[in-house]
């Protein structure tokens, strides 16, 4: 049984597990490290939140 508000969370885990694995293609550990949230897309739709 799939339950119809789980969808959208799994989509933007499998949205997310895309943009981290082109990432991971483009550049080291290191940087990725230090400048995520410069390297991730920006846009409207953009979901990631700062953790501090």
């Amino acid at each position: 049984m799939i339950i119809p508000c789980l969808i959208p969370s799994l989509a933007l885990r499998k949205r997310r597990l895309g943009e981290l694995i082109t990432l991971l293609l483009q550049h080291t550990m290191k940087d990725i490290d230090e400048q995520f949230y410069d390297l991730i897309p920006n846009s409207e739709e953009n979901t990631h939140t700062r953790m501090t």
